[in-house]
């Protein structure tokens, strides 16, 4: 009688997951037409006051002095920023390291890994928004939103961060 040997070793599925995993990585940000406030926010901007954004701020009850040409948007990079954070990153190699391991016992898929780096990555950045980033709201903003805290008002900024898991 023949003796039968079965091989239980998952390396060729293993491997695939490896593979796709390595041709793939994970975007985190803001998509959509939040990108573009959020752009602002990242980076600053510098607006040209018009007639009607005069009248606007009157009406709001701030009126700009005559020699006001620029509105200017201070840079406060939430996604730059918490990239900066040392703890931030060794928080993420963590996760990746304790991901990892799942994945080459096959307990987790190549996707499965990218959407928890994904659902971590949104978390930190949502931590440095809420830990508050330089510098605080103009006295009108504040006056306006009630809180010297920039990129907190609505939460809409916050809701509308994501993650997107792209192939490279």
């Amino acid at each position: 009688m023949p003796t039968e040997i079965k091989d239980d070793n998952h390396i060729p599925e293993i491997l695939k997951e490896l593979s796709e995993l390595s041709s793939k990585s994970v975007d985190v940000g803001w998509f959509g037409e939040m990108a573009i406030i959020a752009g602002v926010q990242e980076y600053g901007a510098r607006i040209q006051v018009t007639d009607a954004m005069r009248g606007m701020f009157a009406a709001m009850g701030f009126p700009l002095k005559e020699s006001t040409k620029y509105i200017e948007i201070p840079e406060r990079a939430p996604l730059r920023t918490t990239a900066e954070k040392l703890s931030a990153l060794d928080h993420l190699a963590d996760v990746l390291e304790a991901e990892l391991f799942e994945l080459l016992n096959g307990r987790k898929s190549a996707s499965q890994v990218l959407a928890m780096m994904g659902e971590v990555m949104v978390g930190e950045v949502r931590d440095t928004v809420a830990n508050g980033l330089k510098p605080e709201n103009h006295p009108m903003t504040i006056l306006m939103k009630g809180s010297a805290k920039p990129l907190i008002a609505s939460g809409d900024l916050l809701r509308e961060l994501g993650w997107e898991e792209v192939n490279d």
